[in-house]
């Protein structure tokens, strides 16, 4: 088991989702639990958000999609809660918005947590790293840059002229990025190794065809273009991300004193 002391806090419901209420015609507010009272069968209601817990970048972006709104005024509505998101709709539709919310807050609440888990799992290492492997990392995250910037029709030497930039200013601006992935990475693999994790051929194979599907092109071009020895180490790596989350135990105790 890995103990590792996030400093977040506790994934816990009252902590992790916001709560969402139905107004009811002629009622006053529903409870915060979802709960209809048992003699009232509404077929219009409007739906309330009347806080956003820890997912509010989750519930910008779900309140935008469902009310057709600007970004701006998305955030604003969530500023203002409780508001109303959706007025004189079906019961069905509102509970259909109630699940949108739910599951965005899950997926940001997991990602926040896996953050926090890596971060501390990155600051237990300590043992030297040779720099070269630092500078071998900036200079492949400076190589994607640039191919992202060749796809928007501009080139480095355009960004720089445009940012007042040069290669090593750039270079200094993923160090700290770069030396906490290659942290990690030493970690990850040195976890899957003494927990002796294996990546069968067929979690390979099922991998590389998923990769194929996403981009409309055959398998066997796949392994063309990827390594398959090194898609296999990062399958390891993933499997290691996997098993120190389902292992992590997060302490609170700090922070829950200071509340």
């Amino acid at each position: 088991m890995f103990l590792i002391n996030t400093k977040a806090k506790p994934i816990t419901m009252k902590r992790l989702f916001f709560i969402i209420s139905i107004l009811l015609p002629l009622t006053a507010m529903a409870q915060n639990n979802w709960e209809r009272p048992a003699d009232a069968a509404p077929s219009i209601v409007t739906v309330v958000l009347t806080s956003f817990g820890e997912a509010k970048t989750a519930v910008i972006k779900v309140v935008k999609e469902i009310t057709g709104l600007g970004l701006v005024e998305a955030k604003g509505v969530v500023d203002k809660c409780p508001s109303p998101i959706k007025e004189n709709i079906s019961v069905d539709e509102a509970e259909d918005i109630k699940a949108k919310l739910e599951e965005s807050a899950v997926k940001q609440a997991d990602a926040v947590f896996e953050n926090a888990i890596m971060e501390a799992l990155i600051n237990k290492v300590d043992a030297p790293i040779p720099n070269c492997m630092f500078e071998q990392r900036i200079t492949a995250l400076m190589r994607d840059f640039q191919q992202q910037l060749q796809s928007q029709g501009m080139d480095i030497k355009m960004y720089y002229q445009f940012t007042g930039m040069n290669e090593d200013t750039m270079r200094d601006t993923y160090r700290d990025r770069a030396v906490g992935e290659v942290k990690l990475r030493l970690a990850l693999e040195k976890i899957a190794e003494i927990e002796k994790l294996e990546v069968t051929e067929e979690e390979i194979n099922n991998g590389l065809s998923e990769i194929a599907a996403a981009n409309n092109i055959d398998v066997e071009m796949v392994k063309r273009f990827i390594p398959i020895e090194d898609y296999k180490n990062d399958m390891l790596v993933q499997k290691a991300v996997e098993l120190v989350k389902d292992n992590a135990v997060v302490d609170n105790s700090a922070e829950e004193k200071a509340e």
